[in-house]
């Protein structure tokens, strides 16, 4: 990617927010809070619909208040390299598999 990046006169680019992409991975462990706190802390059925509520409520209001980020990286650093789709790929069949992927991209190449 730095041989890209220099082609580009990227250079000097720097994605600040390398790490939090971490974080992208604690959604879909959110389904698993509810069930857990059911079974550790009490029986009480408000622990189910706590993760439904999270990505329901909590999210979308996170998302309104923090509005639009700025600091986005110009098109030309986040230029995928992909494999082209087959017929007989799974990402063909399976959106999230071409989601995964997709990402597996972006994180490759940064």
């Amino acid at each position: 990617m730095q041989h890209a990046a220099a082609d580009n006169g990227l250079a000097g680019y720097v994605d600040r927010k390398r790490r939090l992409w971490l974080f992208s991975l604690m959604v879909p462990g959110l389904a698993l809070v509810g069930p857990l706190m059911y079974m550790l802390v009490s029986p009480n059925v408000l622990w189910l619909w706590l993760s439904t509520i999270f990505g329901y409520v909590v999210i979308p209001m996170l998302d309104g208040v923090l509005g639009e980020d700025l600091s986005n990286p110009p098109e030309e650093a986040v230029a995928l390299r992909l494999i082209p789709i087959t017929v007989t790929s799974p990402m063909r069949w399976c959106p999230s598999c071409d989601q995964l992927y997709r990402q597996y991209c972006v994180f490759r190449a940064a």
